[in-house]
């Protein structure tokens, strides 16, 4: 009975390896990337996976604290001259960075802040490599047979390869080089940035982003692509300098090179047609729906642009031209008034005191 639950222990630990190695696969732009662009629905199946890896994880657990009693599993201390015990103490450490990342990620991830919460998760790189290791060295399964060990060993081989390849990712490697050529200020704290390549162009769709890294060996960070000019080989992004990255990038200075990659997601992808549209921005949230309006808007296309004053309205003068008075300033700060300028939208429509305009049959997208 004891053998076939060290067993049934063992194969547990396997697949919950599998499914956690799956995850950190799913959880890589850059590979995903490579056979779809639709990273939020990858994204909800990275979650999934660690939701249902964690059964899998603690079931080995369990099962190898029946077998091998408490107080061993528990022990911090091993025989270093030891295989065996080098092996369970390498499985402890696992699990122990197992259970930092799943508790921060799947318990406390409203209470962390971005950055303390992208540093943990890195633990899942050491902790997957560890628990591999674990489990070829003392597993019972993998080593009754020679093709599972050897197919083992050579997934270790993969995920160590996977790590550099992360590693040289995070160092700006195989990104594209871009430099600065514009900086605009709109407001007081948004910035519109054109940058020009300068190694390979980048070819996004209408709605998708890319990753901006401002220098080798630091975070790399989301951006809608606010224009495109394939002809000048630029792209134009709006930031607003709300955090700390984002006010580190509104410092940089015309020439500076950044390193950017993509494009990743599918954002107003059902948007892309001749179809009535109505859509509702608010500040620098007005980034995807620029190129949006350039090439699919028309004479039944809708924008609320919600601002705090007029003075922030990024692109106004163009997005007035583009859609005449279809185009409406929604303003919560500013008590200014004018055409197609008011302060409130209902569920209906909209009202400037001589007509109404009904947008309840009009396809919707909210960016703000």
């Amino acid at each position: 009975m004891s053998s076939l639950i060290n067993s049934t222990g063992s194969v547990l630990g396997l697949v919950g390896i599998m499914l956690l190695m799956l995850q950190l696969i799913l959880g890589s732009r850059f590979i995903i990337s490579r056979f779809t662009s639709n990273t939020v629905a990858v994204n909800k199946l990275h979650q999934k996976l660690g939701k249902y890896g964690v059964v899998f994880v603690l079931a080995h657990v369990a099962t190898k604290t029946y077998v091998y009693s408490l107080p061993v599993i528990l022990s911090p201390n091993a025989n270093l001259a030891d295989p065996f015990e080098v092996g369970v103490l390498l499985g402890k450490i696992a699990f122990l960075l197992f259970a930092i990342v799943w508790v921060t990620s799947a318990v406390l991830r409203s209470k962390l802040k971005y950055r303390p919460w992208l540093y943990i998760h890195y633990l899942a790189y050491p902790m997957l490599l560890l628990a591999m290791i674990h489990a070829g060295s003392i597993g019972t399964v993998l080593n009754t047979s020679p093709v599972l060990k050897g197919l083992w060993s050579s997934l270790i081989v993969i995920s160590e390869i996977f790590l550099v390849y992360r590693l040289a990712k995070f160092l700006g490697f195989g990104k594209k080089e871009f430099v600065l050529t514009e900086k605009q200020l709109v407001g007081n704290d948004i910035f519109v940035f054109t940058f020009k390549t300068v190694s390979k162009m980048i070819f996004p769709k209408v709605g998708q982003y890319c990753y901006l890294q401002i220098k080798r060996f630091g975070e790399s960070h989301p951006f809608t692509v606010m224009g495109m000019d394939f002809d000048e080989n630029t792209l134009t992004f709006g930031v607003k300098a709300l955090g700390t990255f984002t006010k580190e990038i509104s410092k940089i200075a015309v020439g500076h090179k950044i390193y950017v990659d993509g494009p990743y997601g599918v954002f107003t992808r059902e948007g892309h047609n001749e179809l009535p549209k109505v859509m509702i921005a608010g500040g620098v949230g007005i980034t995807p729906f620029i190129e949006l309006i350039k090439k699919y808007s028309n004479k039944d296309t809708y924008l609320f642009f919600v601002n705090k004053t007029i003075e922030k309205a990024v692109y106004r003068a163009f997005l007035r031209k583009e859609l005449g008075d279809k185009y409406w300033d929604v303003l919560s700060e500013d008590g200014i008034k004018g055409v197609n300028i008011i302060h409130g939208i209902n569920r209906f429509g909209v009202a400037d005191g001589t007509r109404t305009h009904d947008i309840r049959l009009h396809r919707a997208a909210f960016c703000l």
